[in-house]
Formats: C-alpha cells, sequence, structure tokens
C-alpha cells in the first residue's frame, strides 16, 4: 500500500471529534467492558469511530510499518507533546484501524489518555482554523 495524497479534514470534522472531549475526560463513563478476552466499546466509543470514518481522518498509509514511530508518541510525553496534525491523525488512524485486528488497541489508547490528547490536540488546532 503506498501512501496516497491526504487532505486534512476541515474545521467542522475537527469540531465534530472534537465534542468528544467530555465524554472521554470522565473517567465515571463506561469506555468498554472486556468479558473474558473480548472487548465490548460503550456506544459512545463505537459513535467516535463511525464519525472518525465519516469525517474523513483516516489517514491512507500502511499503518502497520508504522509501528515503530506509534510507540515512539505512545510511550514518549515529549514527542507527542511536539507531534504535528498529520502526525496525530496517523496516530489516531493506527488506533482506530489496529483495533480491528488487535483487539483492545482503542482501549489501550483510552486507558493510557492518547484518545484524551489527541481530542485536546484537536481542539487546539481547530481554534486557529
Amino acid at each position: 500500500m503506498t501512501e496516497e495524497i491526504y487532505e486534512i479534514p476541515d474545521k467542522d470534522a475537527f469540531e465534530v471529534l472534537s465534542s468528544y472531549f467530555p465524554f472521554f475526560n470522565d473517567p465515571s463513563n463506561d469506555f468498554y467492558e472486556l468479558r473474558v478476552t473480548d472487548y465490548f466499546y460503550s456506544d459512545e466509543v463505537l459513535k467516535f469511530v463511525d464519525d472518525f470514518y465519516k469525517k474523513k481522518f483516516d489517514y491512507p498509509f500502511d499503518w502497520t510499518k508504522w509501528t515503530d514511530d506509534f510507540w515512539e508518541l505512545s510511550n514518549n510525553k515529549e514527542s507527542f507533546e511536539k507531534a504535528d496534525i498529520e502526525t496525530l491523525i496517523k496516530f489516531l488512524s493506527t488506533i482506530v484501524n489496529a483495533d480491528r485486528f488487535i483487539e483492545g488497541t482503542m482501549a489501550f489508547a483510552i486507558d493510557n489518555g492518547h484518545i484524551l490528547a489527541i481530542l485536546n490536540k484537536f481542539q487546539e488546532y481547530s481554534k486557529n482554523l
């Protein structure tokens, strides 16, 4: 798979995804349920993923070859803070796509604050559009 030309979503798209910030910021929310080895995401998480696709945030690249960059961002708060918006979209695309093949990837990203941090950056970005 070759990387296609990707157009960064518009302000409306960033605002739609950013609107999930309060949900992911409230630790009393049930984001998912783990039953034995299966993850069952809440309706709101599933709606977030649906909006991710509808608003064209799915970055067209081979995310399976981006694992080193993914783990660098995942494990290094400074690298994450310095990441540009396109890199953050790739990071989110990796999370969403990987969860289809590696169950629990989204749960990992929620538990580790990655989704919340991305949405926070999306809010900041959309304010400057």
